[in-house]
């Protein structure tokens, strides 16, 4: 079959498979069918004793397969009912299954199995699978051209056994794949991607490979479409299509993938509407031709099934209904596939037994072949399946199986100037084009736009159908000033009845013009890898091979350097690139990686007067160990421990992995990024009032106070009070904070207030619907690859925590405490203190920021929502950003850190500091409350470690 429907999917389970056989071959076999199994081999006479008992025209109707769709239908239906007619009046031996929903088509199958006398023989093509015909909730397998540029048969493979676990799950048992097509002709209207590629031999040896895996499913497997249709330029759905190739390009090249697959024992061999003058003058199709059919039984060796493509296409329409199936049988096919008119087909065949002029020895030999498959496929003794049972179809493993598959798929062609990969931890904005060259295209649901969103990169989309007006293109040039870049995913369905694969001519004129206005193009191509051709000047060209819901998704990850690009294309483009042509576009690494001063910008000396500060710091006792991690451009060029943990004779050195309590840098990992989160999100307003959350937090100016305020400490809450005295639990700290007066008019100065961050941590967790611990480590330390930060850290990490105060409440030196009395009380997990980690997991946290919200493509904020958060609020004299601080007069950030510089402290002598226009980080932990909070020389150490940085730049 030749029908292509470019499906999506959406992960939903399905039916469980039936009774299953085994259709490995034994070794040598080349029959074209599949051993028996020993249930098997117990009923192997029923095929014979069916046959006996069917009448000739139920014998002849056992060669006949209708189309079966198999979406809800009502049983009273027009449609369903003369679907029933068929089955149980005509008597069919088969239905093929065309469109159809994971859940209606098993019902719908089984319903015609026990309406049928004979069981009945289920087909569908099912060259990606059960994608092909199903949209949602089966596993999305890349198309053929993908799996051939991957060059791996285990792939190949696995697409066939997919396919087999899936369609039996489902009711089917025949598969019309693989396409054994070699596509050697770029003007090729509706093999193209449906083809492993141009070459004979991986054709083949992919052929072969998909039959090996649907045979290990219980599978039918059928290769098509004889003898080749991948040099043609015409569609048999349209008209003829002919091969002018002589017989030794034959045998060199069209036939031998089809003598791979019959040597891989498949089971049956689809005949196409294909003209061949070097096997028959005539110019009769493959489908009615004795000689070309009969090259199969002969020259090929082949005894398994012979099946004609869908007899309703106008290749074959020259025939009327009842000639075409005669001459068919006749040339040697044992299935007539979708004849116009089914019964007009049975009785001509009939008719044409009973006049003598076809012997029913003849239609015998078919029925038997079909008979016996079925009863290979164990139909006799289990014709039905469980539509309840579910855990056969869309499996997460295959799935996720079935993306790396496309993800090596992926071909780079094109790479001027290096503009692949794009780098999402710069300032992106993406004209994001969407271009259908179909009227509807099915395909078309929004991948990429979801996948762009999903990553948080500013895009604006353009959905274009085929005819683009003058002044819209006019307008989208004018526009792409204002865009980094210019996206173009290109949708070409491979598709019967249309007669090309190329873009349409208003697309290519577009992107033409685009890419002259001066923004990179990078064309995708969801379909047809030859359409570089009409746009030659893009920057980029990427071939996804297909609109598989996998590729898609595969094509956007390879835009954004998520991993290695290395498929290489398995056709060439003339005058353009050769076969076997693709770039290897290394993986855009995003990360914070270890690395000398010298490599990060720095003096090779840069860091020694850092790392005098400390020591001297160390020495006079402001603290008594600390670790420092500077970071510049994507390298950790510094990442030091000081001292030691205690002032004990006998106290463990500081190393760089040790932890310490993070006291309110807890307000800016946690709470702020939260908020951050929930606000790209459209979850969280920070305009709204806080009692629009907090309802008991109202009255007088209270009102006026919103989740702006709290964020910016100008709401009025007082700063802090000894609550931990009295108080215990959340609920009991909410109820006070909100019967609290107020302390001032909100919004008209700030005082930086714990009272207020529990408050907002209150509103999160509510917003959220999901506590600050929780949502902490899947949203923000689980991504990042935090391992070593925790609230409430375990006795097994004590030898490693820094203690803290000696603290006068509890009595005793504080170690793997929280230190903030306040958080103690509620639980040491708090939105304003109650973190413990080391600097190298802050150094990632930083180096997250700094690249806009995004580390190893882990996107955790956007990056315009950070730089809201990040920059001055506008509180009357205030240098308070939204969570965070900036730099001021005496500011921790000492008197260097740039203009646009964000950071925070902690009491406990904790503090972090980003510079965006230097790409720059400093993180500084130390126990300086050891043993006393009155040891207060943290802050000149801040301010001169931040300047020693600075000083330390090669180009400061």
């Amino acid at each position: 079959m030749s029908r292509v429907l470019a499906l999506s999917t959406i992960a939903l389970a399905a039916a469980v498979a039936g009774s299953r056989v085994s259709t490995t071959r034994a070794a040598g076999a080349r029959d074209g069918t599949p051993v028996e199994g020993t249930a098997a081999a117990a009923s192997r006479d029923w095929a014979h004793r069916t046959l006996a008992r069917l009448t000739l025209s139920e014998k002849v109707a056992q060669m006949v397969g209708v189309r079966a769709f198999g979406l809800y239908q009502h049983r009273r239906s027009q449609d369903f009912q003369s679907l029933l007619d068929e089955v149980r009046r005509l008597k069919v031996g088969c239905v093929v299954v065309f469109e159809s929903e994971v859940g209606s088509l098993p019902i719908l199958l089984n319903a015609l199995q026990q309406s049928s006398d004979v069981p009945l023989l289920v087909a569908a093509d099912m060259e990606r699978g059960m994608n092909f015909r199903i949209r949602r909730g089966v596993v999305p397998l890349p198309s053929a051209m993908a799996v051939g540029a991957t060059r791996s048969a285990e792939d190949a493979r696995f697409t066939g056994e997919v396919t087999a676990r899936e369609g039996r799950a489902l009711g089917v048992h025949w598969a019309f794949a693989p396409v054994a097509d070699v596509n050697s002709n770029p003007a090729n209207p509706i093999i193209n991607v449906r083809s492993y590629g141009e070459d004979p031999e991986l054709v083949g040896a992919m052929t072969a490979a998909f039959v090996k895996g649907a045979h290990e499913g219980g599978l039918l497997a059928t290769v098509k479409h004889y003898p080749g249709h991948g040099d043609t330029a015409s569609d048999s759905h349209l008209q003829l299509a002919t091969i002018s190739a002589d017989r030794e390009r034959l045998d060199r090249v069209e036939l031998r993938p089809f003598r791979d697959a019959i040597a891989a024992g498949v089971d049956a061999v689809m005949l196409g509407h294909i003209a061949v003058p070097a096997l028959d003058p005539t110019g009769a199709p493959a489908t009615l031709s004795e000689a070309i059919a009969g090259e199969l039984r002969t020259s090929l060796r082949f005894q398994g099934l012979m099946v004609t493509d869908a007899m309703e296409m106008q290749g074959v329409r020259a025939a009327w209904t009842g000639e075409a199936a005669v001459r068919a049988v006749r040339a040697g096919a044992d299935m007539i596939l979708l004849p116009p008119d089914p019964e007009v087909a049975i009785q001509a065949l009939v008719r044409e037994v009973r006049e003598r002029r076809m012997p029913e020895s003849r239609i015998d030999e078919s029925v038997t072949r079909i008979l016996e498959a079925k009863q290979r496929l164990a139909l006799d003794r289990k014709r039905t399946v469980d539509p309840s049972a579910m855990d056969s179809v869309d499996r997460p493993e295959d799935v996720a199986r079935a993306t790396e598959v496309a993800r090596q798929s992926i071909t780079v062609l094109r790479n001027e100037g290096g503009v692949l990969p794009l780098h999402a931890e710069e300032p992106l904005r993406i004209l994001h084009l969407v271009l259908s060259s179909d009227a509807r295209n099915d395909a078309i649901v929004g991948i990429p736009e979801a996948e762009l969103a999903l990553r948080r990169i500013p895009v604006q989309t353009i959905v274009l159908g085929p005819e683009v007006a003058a002044d819209t293109a006019a307008h989208i040039v004018a526009s792409a000033p204002g865009f980094t870049h210019v996206l173009a995913s290109a949708f070409v369905r491979v598709a019967a009845y249309k007669g090309n694969t190329d873009m349409a001519e208003s697309h290519a004129r577009l992107l033409r013009d685009l890419q002259a206005a001066g923004r990179p193009v990078v064309l995708v191509s969801f379909g047809s890898p030859y359409l570089l051709r009409q746009v030659p000047t893009a920057a980029a060209y990427v071939c996804a091979y297909g609109a598989a819901e996998s590729s898609q998704k595969a094509a956007i990850a390879a835009v954004l350097g998520e991993y290695p690009v290395g498929g290489k294309v398995p056709v060439s483009l003339p005058g353009f690139y050769a076969y076997g042509d693709g770039l290897a576009v290394p993986r855009n690494e995003m990360t914070l990686r270890a690395g000398t001063p010298a490599e990060a910008g720095f003096r090779a000396d840069g860091m020694a007067e850092v790392d005098h500060v400390i020591e001297a710091a160390v020495a006079a006792h402001a603290f008594p160990g600390a670790v420092v991690a500077v970071g510049k451009d994507g390298v950790l060029a510094h990442l030091q421990a000081f001292g030691r943990l205690s002032y004990d004779a006998d106290a463990a050195p500081v190393r760089t992995d040790t932890m310490y309590d993070l006291a309110s840098l807890t307000k800016v990992i946690v709470t702020t990024t939260m908020a951050m989160i929930l606000v790209d999100e459209g979850k969280l307003d920070i305009t709204k009032p806080v009692s629009a959350f907090l309802p008991e937090f109202h009255g007088g100016p209270k009102d006026k106070v919103t989740v702006w305020h709290l964020l910016t400490h100008s709401a009025g809450v007082d700063w802090w009070a000894p609550l931990y005295k009295e108080l215990h639990g959340k609920e009991a700290y909410l109820k006070r904070i909100e019967a609290m007066d107020l302390v001032y008019e909100p919004g008209t100065k700030s005082v930086y207030s714990d009272l207020g961050v529990i408050l907002l941590g209150e509103i999160l967790e509510r917003v959220a619907g999901q506590d600050l611990e929780s949502f902490a480590k899947a949203r923000i330390f689980g991504p990042l690859g935090m391992k070593d930060i925790t609230y409430r850290p375990g006795p097994e990490l004590l030898p490693r925590i820094a203690p803290t105060e000696n603290d006068p409440w509890r009595g005793h030196v504080l170690r793997g405490e929280v230190h903030d009395e306040n958080a103690a009380a509620l639980g040491g997990v708090a939105p304003h203190a109650g973190l413990f980690g080391t600097a190298g997991d802050l150094a990632r946290f930083a180096q997250m920021l700094l690249d806009g919200g995004v580390l190893e493509h882990q996107r955790i904020v956007s990056r315009e929502t950070l730089e809201r958060f990040t920059k001055k609020a506008g509180v009357p004299g205030s240098s308070r950003a939204l969570g965070w601080d900036t730099v001021s007069e005496n500011s921790s950030a000492g008197s260097l850190f740039g203009p646009r510089s964000f950071g925070h402290t902690g009491f406990t002598g904790t503090s972090m500091w980003m510079d965006p226009d230097r790409h720059l980080f400093v993180v500084l932990l130390t126990n300086r409350v050891h043993p006393t909070r009155e040891n207060n020389a943290i802050r000149e150490v801040r301010r001169a470690v931040a300047d020693a940085v600075v000083h330390g730049l090669a180009q400061p």
